[in-house]
Order: C-alpha cells, then structure tokens, then sequence
C-alpha cells in the first residue's frame, strides 16, 4: 500500500486522482466496475501479486477484491 500513498495521499480525496491508480486494472472495461465507476465511488487501486483487483476507500481504507464483473462499486 505504501506504493499508492505518499506524502501527497490527500490527492486521494480527488475522483480525477484516484483514476490515474487504475492504470494496471485487470477486469475489461466493458464490465460494471470500471475505473471511472471505482474512482467515483471512492476507492483507488492498490493491486498485490495477490489481489491484482485490490481497491480501497480514500476515506475510511477499507480494502475490497474479488470484483466480479457485474458487481456495482456503489
């Protein structure tokens, strides 16, 4: 997590911010949970060799993954 929030992580609170963490997102973008959807919703993208759909919510750091395609960030 460390690689997605530095000293400027009040960016963060930012829609547009949080869109430019979705560079490596792994679910097509025909889905429901794009990036636009994600980020406007809340959350960056903070991918693991794990969890490569791993996000979490700028205001409170709840981590969520396992997104299905049809799943609804909101």
């Amino acid at each position: 997590m460390a690689d997605y929030i530095k000293s400027n992580d009040y960016m963060l609170y930012l829609p547009n911010e949080r869109l430019k963490t979705f560079k490596s997102w792994p679910l097509g973008f025909d889905c429901n949970c794009t990036p636009d959807k994600l980020a406007a919703a809340g959350f960056f993208h903070c991918p693991t060799e794990d969890e490569p759909d791993a996000v979490r919510c700028f205001f409170c750091m709840k981590e969520l993954d396992g997104w299905e395609p049809n799943d609804d960030p909101w």
